[in-house]
């Protein structure tokens, strides 16, 4: 069922690519002074602690059906133990914009996923903004150079992981979305994806000194826990209400771009004219996506 969009769909889209875009460098910041188990657990025990209550409220008192809490368990399998598990372990050994690479291969895999389990269409003109939007994301990258060595072929390995694990849960989810609203299945996946994380988050967490983490680590902390998990997180479901998930999914492109920009703004890096025509390829595959 297509719900009619509102107006204010795409720029709270483009709201939850900017929140998104954070979590690298929040990531990377926050791992310098915590292990990736201890700070998975420690984000989302607070993620699921702030959504829980959330969920019950946006839920009314209407009952979910028996079958499809086995659903929330796997979403929230895909969502933190395989997704942000993978991801925050990967990202040790590899660099952002190999990360950031890696999440704009996330249209393709979602297209062909969607297409499997919703039926939705692949058409020429969606597969090639979904490959012009990568191609400008390449040529933005490649331009910073994209190193290659054996440690760091693991880590993209396992990003790569977490992408496609991300790109399922955004693909499953959608039918139950549509059912019971985008902050009921956050919230339910997240705290059951917590749960399935615990036995390995407080074998993790046991030698955990809190002490020895610096004010940047719990900063990068406290934005991935709730400018991620609780906002963009929910957003992004929210999104699915009204748009193919393929169309969604394409906006992750816009990740290295803004991460360019916001370096322009905020560190004085500059702009170039190989970044503007990435940028434009990206702009172009997005529009071309989302109306053909």
């Amino acid at each position: 069922m297509r719900r009619d969009r509102p107006r204010y769909l795409y720029p709270v889209v483009v709201l939850q690519q900017f929140l998104a875009t954070g979590t690298f460098p929040a990531a990377k910041i926050a791992l310098r002074d915590i292990r990736p188990f201890d700070m998975a657990l420690l984000r989302f025990v607070l993620a699921a602690a702030i959504l829980w209550p959330l969920g019950e409220r946006a839920r009314r008192g209407r009952t979910i059906d028996r079958a499809d809490h086995r659903a929330f368990w796997l979403l929230g399998a895909l969502a933190i133990p395989l997704n942000q598990g993978l991801f925050l372990v990967g990202l040790q050994w590899t660099t952002v914009g190999h990360s950031a690479l890696l999440y704009a291969l996330t249209p393709l895999f979602v297209m062909l996923l969607a297409a499997w389990r919703l039926h939705e269409r692949i058409t020429l003109g969606r597969a090639a903004g979904i490959l012009l939007a990568f191609a400008g994301v390449l040529i933005v990258l490649l331009e910073y150079g994209i190193e290659l060595s054996a440690g760091q072929f693991t880590g993209d390995l396992l990003i790569l992981l977490a992408v496609l694990a991300w790109s399922y849960y955004t693909v499953l989810g959608k039918p139950y979305i549509q059912k019971y609203g985008a902050m009921v299945v956050t919230a339910r996946a997240m705290t059951y994806g917590t749960i399935l994380f615990l036995p390995i988050g407080l074998v993790s967490i046991w030698n955990f000194h809190p002490a020895s983490v610096g004010t940047d680590a719990w900063l990068g902390l406290l934005y991935c826990a709730i400018g991620t998990s609780v906002i963009a997180y929910t957003l992004w479901y929210w999104a699915l209400n009204f748009i193919d998930a393929a169309q969604v999914a394409v906006f992750n492109n816009f990740q290295p771009v803004i991460a360019t920009v916001l370096g322009w703004l905020l560190l004085g890096e500059p702009i170039t004219l190989t970044f503007i025509a990435g940028g434009v390829l990206v702009l172009i595959g997005v529009f071309v996506t989302e109306k053909l």
